[in-house]
């Protein structure tokens, strides 16, 4: 359950950010440099999850780039366990928290269980429930005995405004 709230948690701050955060959208030429360059001078975000400079190989001889080494070496290099979009933020507004409001557990209806089996029928008409091979209507019963529903609903409260955070987008075909 709790590996589950933690999903959810962190599936509720991905689309936060998407709906809410600064977009950028950057090639990996020299208009990408320039770009961010100037997006970096015109804000004032001081961490990262991302180092764009290592997309860059082909463009590491041109002046642009030194600046932009420059300016990344600046930011705080902060690694997001398990959330994998490329951003900039401001460190001391990256702050989020999570509130369970509900919590329930429900026992499978016949409906529930014959959804489930659908994908597990395995030979003459006999349902692999966990190894087992039985007929459906033991196989159902053996699922109400075993497994439930859950239902959680969690508030999200986060620190971070559209000003706070920008979301990198990649045109890589650029």
């Amino acid at each position: 359950m709790a590996r589950s709230i933690q999903l959810g948690i962190i599936s509720a701050l991905k689309k936060y950010i998407s709906n809410t955060a600064n977009q950028l959208s950057l090639s990996t030429d020299l208009g990408g440099i320039e770009k961010l360059l100037d997006f970096l001078k015109l804000n004032d975000y001081n961490a990262t999850n991302f180092t764009y400079t290592d997309y860059l190989k082909k463009q590491q001889s041109t002046p642009d780039f030194a600046k932009l080494q420059y300016e990344e070496n600046n930011l705080e290099l902060i690694h997001t366990p398990q959330f994998y979009e490329n951003i900039l933020f401001k460190k001391e507004k990256f702050t989020y928290n999570a509130k369970i409001s509900t919590m329930e557990f429900l026992e499978l209806t016949d409906l529930d269980c014959i959804h489930l089996l659908e994908n597990s029928e395995c030979y003459n008409g006999l349902y692999n429930v966990d190894g087992a091979l039985m007929p459906k209507y033991q196989a159902i019963e053996c699922m109400k005995k075993i497994y439930c529903k859950q239902h959680c609903s969690f508030k999200l409260m986060v620190k971070m405004g559209r000003n706070d955070i920008a979301h990198i987008i990649f045109n890589r075909f650029n």
